[in-house]
């Protein structure tokens, strides 16, 4: 029996998402469609994974965690881990080699990290979508020494 699996999904966490995409309704969306297993990939961090860890296995959904970094010369990755811990310690590498340019939720979105229940807990102070100070020849290896993969995003674009 195929197993459906989505790998590059964003939460209110990302600026693209709206404040109602928190992983508790990604994960009621996923189980909807049938999808056995769900990555949750925002921008350049992974600090809405603990929630998706949590409310995953209500839906029978497999967690995958991770993120979608953008590196030095702005080429989107999927950065996937084994686990929510490995996932977690990259997320704080790649948030101190982020470009520290503010957020301006007017502008740019919000930014909200939220716990299993859909409470806020906090607001990412740097635009995640800026790139990383890590180029596309370096980070496969700094992201597998953190137990994940990387996969291209946005193959189908030109740009991202």
């Amino acid at each position: 029996m195929p197993l459906l699996a989505d790998l590059h999904n964003h939460s209110c966490l990302s600026p693209c998402g709206s404040l109602e995409l928190s992983p508790r309704r990604l994960a009621e969306i996923a189980s909807a469609r049938n999808v056995k297993a769900l990555a949750l990939t925002d921008h350049n961090s992974s600090l809405n994974c603990p929630a998706f860890a949590k409310v995953c296995p209500e839906y029978g959904i497999i967690p995958i965690f991770g993120m979608e970094a953008a590196t030095s010369e702005e080429i989107h990755v999927l950065c996937l881990f084994t686990g929510l811990r490995e996932s977690l310690a990259f997320s704080e590498y790649a948030y101190s080699v982020l470009l520290p340019f503010p957020n301006d939720p007017e502008k740019t979105g919000d930014q909200v990290y939220v716990d299993e229940n859909d409470n806020i807990e906090g607001e990412v102070e740097y635009y995640l979508v800026n790139p990383l100070a890590i180029s596309i020849d370096d980070i496969g290896t700094k992201v597998a020494e953190y137990g994940g993969i990387v996969i291209p995003a946005h193959i189908d674009r030109s740009a991202f």
